[in-house]
Parts: C-alpha cells; structure tokens; sequence
C-alpha cells in the first residue's frame, strides 16, 4: 500500500478515492493527523493514481472527476470515513491494558524519583540484583524471573518517560486493538524480555531502563502488517517512524548517550518476527 496524497479536506478525499474505484484502482482515506491521506493497494496502479492525483489537485472540478451521487446502501464501506466498519485508524486512544502498563511505569519512575532512590523498590526490579553499597547489578537471577520485565518501568528522565509513553500510546493501542488484551499483553512480555535480555549482555550499561526496547519491537510489528496485510488497519504515522529511525540513528553515532541501542535493535528484530508469525494468531474483532 502507497501513499498518494494528502488533503485537508475529507470530501476531496474520497471524491478522489471514488475515482480511482471506477477506475478498479483499489484504496482508502486515512487521517493524517488533522488532515486526510489518499493510500492505494496496488503497487501496479501507483505511478498513474499519483499522476492523476496532480491533475485533481490541480483541476478538482474537471469532469474526469466527477462520479455520480451514492446512497449509503450503495457507497462502498471502505471509503465512509465515518464508517466503524472501515480500515481507517484515528489517533488511538488508551485501551485497558496499555493504560495499565503506562501506568505502571509513570508510578515506579515516580516511586524510584527517576532513578535516584535506588533502595527498596529500585534495588527489586532491576535487570539483575545489586551488589550490596554498590550500583552493580550481577547476572540475571532466574529465581527472581520478574526482573526479566520490570526494568522497563524505569525511567532516568522526565523527557525520557514522556518519549516513550507518546509512542507506546500511539502504537500500544492499536495494537491492543487489534489484537484483544492478553495477546497483546503476551506480545508486551516477549518485547520486554527479549529487549532486555539483549541490552544485558550486549549493552554497555549494567543499569539501564525503559520501554524503549518495547516501543521498537511494535513498531516492528506494526510495520510488518502494514506492508502484509493493510486491510488489518494497521497504521504507522509518518511522524512516529521519523521520531524513531532518528532516534535510533542517533543513538548508534553518538554513543555517549544514555540509549539502550541494544535493547532498541533487539526490540525491533523481536517484533518484525513476531509480526511475521501474526497470521497464527486470531485477530479481535472490534
């Protein structure tokens, strides 16, 4: 699926979109923050759908455009925007179990005074255990298994955790969408572990933290149904890849900066493998 275009007007859209129905071009009108983006299916019919989109632009009134007025029984579902049926993903918002774990981490940043009290809760939750009046944590401890998880509730930063929960949220939910709770849950757990796990032993850090390594694993797994199977609705906003490549790009050149690369990459790979096996799992009907 390709984007052709984008307008601030939803009319123009799908008049736009109506055409290239007649014309047997499949696509669809998704929101592209406050305005609206024309996507098509078929890789065949890109280069002509965008040349026609620039005549559109261009001429909105020339008769090539013009399609007769439908019913509603006879408009496809597809492209009614206000449909609940359609592909169309708006800006996600919190579902149960994404809420929780945001939740969960804001109040152990908060418990922790973003890493500075490293008694009690701190020293519990870490990747490994501390050694005893030092900041050093030992090998993972799998008799205490909750540590491969809970070191992405910690954050360092305020910027740190406002970053992480703005892109957890926006691809969080819809994943847990799409998905249901407890898959979506399950998925959070292999991100968690495996990102860790990753950043432990590759990492230079013996004390890192965050959902980061999660956030790159669904972006991961977002972008493989996006490419597979975009009549899921899955979606990715151009904003949140530009914010995440960048970041990840950084973070590789400039290696001063306190970024779990690891745990990043390893999230990641985590996640397109795990898009990739998807179709095994039932999808929640919403």
């Amino acid at each position: 699926m390709r984007l052709i275009g984008i307008t601030a007007d939803p009319q123009k859209a799908e008049l736009f979109v109506g055409y290239l129905d007649q014309l047997g071009k499949g696509a669809i009108v998704r929101p592209e923050a406050d305005q609206f983006a024309v996507w098509v299916f078929d890789e065949a019919a890109v280069k002509d759908a965008r040349v026609d989109w620039h005549r559109f632009v261009s001429h909105p009134d020339h008769e090539d455009f013009r399609s007769p007025v439908r019913t509603q029984e006879e408009k496809p579902q597809s492209l009614s925007l206000a449909n609940p049926q359609n592909p169309v993903v708006a800006r996600p918002s919190w579902q149960p179990t994404s809420a929780i774990l945001a939740a969960s981490a804001v109040a152990v940043t908060i418990l922790t005074w973003f890493g500075e009290d490293r008694d009690d809760l701190f020293k519990r939750i870490t990747f490994g255990p501390l050694v005893q009046g030092e900041a050093l944590p030992l090998a993972f401890d799998f008799s205490q298994p909750w540590r491969a998880i809970t070191p992405v509730f910690l954050h360092f930063t305020f910027i740190h955790l406002l970053f992480n929960l703005l892109m957890f949220h926006d691809l969080g939910c819809q994943v847990e969408k799409k998905l249901g709770r407890w898959q979506f849950l399950g998925l959070f757990l292999i991100l968690a572990a495996g990102s860790n796990f990753v950043e432990a032993g590759l990492g230079p850090r013996q004390i890192f933290g965050g959902l980061s390594g999660v956030v790159y694993g669904l972006l991961g797994f977002v972008w493989v149904q996006t490419v597979r199977a975009p009549s899921k609705g899955f979606h990715l906003r151009g904003a949140t890849i530009l914010i995440l490549m960048a970041w990840f790009a950084l973070g590789i050149v400039q290696k001063d900066l306190p970024v779990t690369n690891w745990a990043n990459a390893g999230g990641l790979v985590a996640g397109i493998f795990l898009g990739l096996l998807e179709p095994l799992l039932p999808i929640a009907k919403n």
